[in-house]
Formats: structure tokens, sequence, C-alpha cells
């Protein structure tokens, strides 16, 4: 954390995840059970569920979370956003990022070959 305050991220919170890291389904018993974004009815995946639902919801850009045995892609794929799990032992953390939307890539696109026209 102190490497990325350096690097002036700033720190928005903690946010739940599965009892020791070790669960598919997010739920911790000591604070509740996390719920999918998209259907509350629904688990998020876990372990690292609130940090997928954190990024899905839009609540932060990005968020940090821990993947062993897929702890950070089973709730990207569930939650709708990409996740990134490093090579072992090259990085200490992987995180999630929003997907962004074809209509706001296409848009973004269109604006940038725009500086470039007469």
């Amino acid at each position: 954390m102190a490497r990325l305050r350096a690097l002036g991220a700033l720190i928005i919170g903690k946010t739940n995840m599965h009892e020791i890291g070790i669960g598919t389904t997010g739920h911790n018993p000591h604070y509740g059970a996390p719920r999918n974004p998209f259907n509350l009815r629904h688990y998020p995946g876990g372990s690292s569920s609130g940090s997928a639902i954190a990024v899905a919801t839009g609540l932060v850009p990005l968020a940090m979370g821990g993947d062993g045995g897929g702890s950070i892609r089973i709730p990207a794929a569930l939650c709708g956003v990409v996740g990134l799990k490093p090579t072992f032992q090259v990085f200490f953390c992987c995180c999630f990022f929003r997907k962004r939307a074809r209509e706001e890539t296409e848009r973004e696109d269109e604006q940038e070959r725009r500086k470039f026209l007469p």
C-alpha cells in the first residue's frame, strides 16, 4: 500500500471478501453475503468479491485482490469486469478493471481521429 500511495494512488477503503480468501461464493459469515450487482439474488463469486462489485458498480475505476485459485477470475467473470492474474512471483497483487463499453470506445476513437483531420 505504501508503494501505491507513493505513486499517487488514492485508497478508498476495504471491500468484502470470502473469509480466509478460500471460497467461490464471496460469502463472509462476519460481514454478510455480498450480492452480484446485476442480479441481487446471485453471488458475485469469490474470494475477492467486494473488489469486483466495487468496479462493476463504478464505485472505483480499479481494485486490488488476490488470486490463488480463481479468486479474481471467478468474480470478474460473474460481475462483468476484467480480472488480471499476473505471472506467479512476478507481481504481488492483481487487479480488476471495467471494460469500456463499445460505444464509449468508438466515440473516443472518433474524437482522437478528429484531432488529426484538417
